[in-house]
């Protein structure tokens, strides 16, 4: 049995009223509301809960923050265009705006039924042997030769899309520990019509539906105009 010594019990007593002393850092200030966004929490419990500024943003902040919110919701259009702050779209994308797979600010969803595949992407890649060891330590995976890391399924004018990805799911019931009986659905994702060559038998495949974007004023903060999620490089990244 250790027995703790009075030398060390008086100094961490000193320790824990030094710390306290201390006062708040301007950048780290305390947290006094048990809300878990702090003082920058917002109450708004409807589709726009994820699409508003915190709530102790100033208001030369919240025009920055409504300067990026737009170039998140609005779409982006192919070059040349009338506008030269939106264009430069593609040539290959998932769809033409920040919003389309990030659904006001939230996650995705997978499609239903017939609907066409937005906010759920499929990554792919091959089995690391035998991969190029910086290109692994840069993009952590192997990418298929020219389809890269992600299925893209539309495409500008004048390009053909990578592929086309159908969805469809089995049901499999399962019972729980406490013998509730549920019906999962599991999904089965094949991609069709390839246009960039043949798919190798050793495709890796995983699908990701995107998560919420939690600040969408951020985006205005993004070096150049590059339009992240929508697409990757192909030429431009847009």
């Amino acid at each position: 049995m250790s027995r703790r010594s009075p030398f060390a019990a008086v100094m961490l007593g000193s320790a824990l009223v030094a710390l306290m002393a201390l006062p708040a850092h301007a950048a780290f200030p305390v947290q006094t509301t048990p809300d878990s966004g702090g003082e920058g929490s917002v109450a708004q419990f409807d589709h726009n809960a994820y699409s508003l500024p915190l709530g102790n943003m100033s208001m030369t902040k919240r025009l920055d923050f409504s300067v990026g919110n737009s170039f998140f919701r609005n779409p982006w259009v192919e070059a040349p265009a009338s506008t030269d702050a939106r264009d430069g779209l593609g040539p290959l994308i998932n769809t033409n705006s920040c919003q389309g797979c990030h659904i006001k600010d939230g996650r995705g969803h997978p499609p239903s039924g017939e609907e066409r595949a937005v906010s759920l992407f499929l990554r792919l890649s091959l089995p690391a042997e035998g991969a190029d060891a910086e290109v692994l330590k840069r993009q952590g995976i192997n990418p298929l030769p020219h389809y890269g890391g992600q299925l893209q399924t539309a495409a500008i004018t004048g390009f053909d899309t990578e592929a086309d990805m159908q969805v469809s799911y089995t049901e499999k019931t399962i019972t729980l520990d406490d013998g509730d009986v549920v019906s999962l659905r599991v999904p089965e994702y094949r991609i069709i019509n390839p246009a960039y060559g043949q798919l190798p038998d050793e495709l890796l495949t995983s699908a990701t539906c995107r998560p919420a974007h939690d600040r969408p004023g951020a985006s205005r903060s993004h070096p150049g105009r590059t339009h992240h999620g929508a697409s990757r490089p192909r030429g431009p990244r847009w």
